[in-house]
C-alpha cells in the first residue's frame, strides 16, 4: 500500500511540475475551497488545532496565488487579485486568531468565484491560442 501512495505522490509531483501556469492556478483554487469546507466543518466539531491547520493550509495557498502574479504583464487584472488576495489573507488570519466562522466562510465565497472565473477565463484562452492569440488572458499570472 505504501508503495502504491508513494507512486501516486511522484506521479501527482510530475504532473504538476510539468503542468501550465494556468492549471496550477486552478488547483491552487479547489485546493483553497476544499480546505476552506474543512475548516467550516470543524468550526461544526469545534476541533480548535484542526480549524487552526486548514485555515493555515488556505494562508499559504494564498500566498502561493500572490507570488504567482505578473504585474507588469497582467497590469490592472494582476493589481486587483493582488488586493484581494491580501483581503483574504487578512479575513483568514482574522479569522485563524479569533476563530470566526464568517471570515473563512467570506473567504470561501470569493475563492468559489475566483475558481469559476478562472475556469471560464482558461477556456477563453484555449478557443483565442487555437484562433492565434498566443497571450490570451493568462498574463496575469507569472510563467516560470
Amino acid at each position: 500500500m505504501l508503495s502504491t501512495r508513494n507512486a501516486y505522490a511522484s506521479y501527482r509531483e510530475r504532473q504538476i511540475m510539468t503542468a501550465p501556469p494556468e492549471y496550477l492556478v486552478a488547483l491552487i483554487y479547489k485546493e483553497a475551497i476544499l480546505h476552506c469546507k474543512k475548516a467550516l466543518e470543524y468550526f461544526n466539531t469545534k476541533d480548535i488545532s484542526a480549524i487552526s491547520n486548514s485555515i493555515i493550509k488556505v494562508e499559504s495557498l494564498i500566498i502561493e496565488l500572490l507570488s504567482s502574479l505578473d504585474e507588469e504583464k497582467g497590469g490592472e487584472i494582476a493589481k486587483n487579485l493582488k488586493t484581494l488576495y491580501l483581503y483574504m489573507y487578512r479575513l483568514l488570519v482574522d479569522a485563524n486568531v479569533k476563530k470566526n466562522e464568517a471570515g473563512v466562510k467570506e473567504v470561501l465565497s470569493l475563492l468559489e468565484e475566483l475558481a469559476a472565473t478562472w475556469d471560464e477565463a482558461v477556456k477563453k484562452t484555449v478557443v483565442s491560442t487555437h484562433s492565434g492569440d498566443k497571450e490570451g488572458t493568462n498574463s496575469a499570472i507569472r510563467k516560470s
